[in-house]
């Protein structure tokens, strides 16, 4: 990360394609090589925004030797609340999220991202491949996708049906690397009216869950794009994080449930949020393979008797209704 020369006194561009935010507090042992990650890229056309939550150790002394980054400090309580900070001060079109543990690996990464978005107008959001490092800075194995490099996601239309039929288990993209569509983000990133009980979780998870649910189409480059840092403090946020999965599959349930009631129709659309009608999107056609996989396949991985009892109950529902 060291091994190239950057200008300390180089300024960002007044309206730059992409802002880099980078989420930290009381990190100073990992923070440079964030930071030199980022500054690493061959791509210039970036501004590099650190959230510093209200760091007591030094953090900041480390951050102010680069005249290039924008901080923007306050008093945080969790990642959403410096997140949101930053995004309130970003002026690029795309935006790209980090911690101040994790950081880039590949050096065409940016380059690469932002091509993808400026070429085809469909595509919302890019992601790439994601390696594990340990605490004192060695790599590990791949983290996502398990296949890499041979890992091939379904395109559009059909990603939309794979996260409807599977969730999120099946519809995942490293939230540490990918490349989104500025207006998108902020957007989506806000409280959910038709989901309250999202409001609770974390946004990044809440960006996920609406950026699926409105059918913006993601895709995927076989990049090693970014690294993921085990640390101290991991372990507090993962059983957070748990609880919030158990509540965005608890959404992604009661969304299912109302496509196949016929209340809501799901649709893909393109960045601009015109609705693309093609493929498996045909409203019926969408019923029909929530029902087959809601119906016919749980069939086949659990206790058929069971599975009976609950099938009745749910056929004597919907004709109740």
């Amino acid at each position: 990360m060291k091994d190239f020369v950057f200008d300390l006194d180089r300024k960002s561009p007044e309206i730059p394609a992409i802002s880099v935010i980078c989420i930290n507090k009381n990190h100073s042992d990992y923070i440079e090589d964030t930071i030199l990650s980022v500054l690493s890229q061959n791509y210039s056309d970036f501004e590099f925004i650190i959230a510093d939550g209200g760091s007591e150790d030094s953090s900041l002394d480390v951050i102010n030797k680069y005249k290039f980054i924008r901080l923007v400090s306050g008093k945080d309580s969790s990642r959403g609340e410096g997140l949101n900070r930053a995004l309130q001060v970003a002026r690029g079109r795309y935006a790209m999220v980090t911690t101040s543990t994790d950081g880039y690996l590949s050096r065409e990464w940016f380059k690469s991202a932002a091509s993808v978005l400026d070429k085809d107008p469909q595509i919302s959001l890019v992601f790439g491949a994601s390696v594990s490092m340990s605490h004192d800075g060695v790599l590990g194995a791949v983290t996502f996708p398990k296949k890499f490099p041979v890992y091939r996601p379904l395109k559009k239309e059909k990603w939309s049906l794979m996260w409807l039929m599977k969730g999120i288990s099946k519809s995942y993209y490293p939230e540490l690397n990918y490349c989104v569509r500025m207006d998108i983000f902020r957007k989506l990133m806000g409280s959910s009216s038709e989901f309250p009980e999202l409001n609770k979780i974390d946004p990044i998870l809440r960006f996920h869950f609406e950026f699926n649910r409105l059918g913006y189409i993601p895709y995927y480059l076989p990049i090693l794009a970014n690294y993921g840092r085990t640390h101290n403090n991991q372990e507090q946020y993962s059983e957070s994080n748990n609880s919030f999965v158990r509540i965005y599959d608890k959404s992604w349930k009661k969304y299912r449930k109302s496509i196949v009631l016929g209340h809501s129709v799901h649709c893909i659309r393109e960045s601009g949020g015109k609705i693309i009608t093609q493929g498996r999107q045909h409203p019926r056609l969408m019923r029909i393979c929530l029902i087959w996989d809601m119906f016919i396949i749980k069939p086949l991985v659990i206790n058929p008797i069971i599975y009976t009892k609950w099938l009745l109950k749910k056929v004597f529902r919907l004709f109740k209704r």
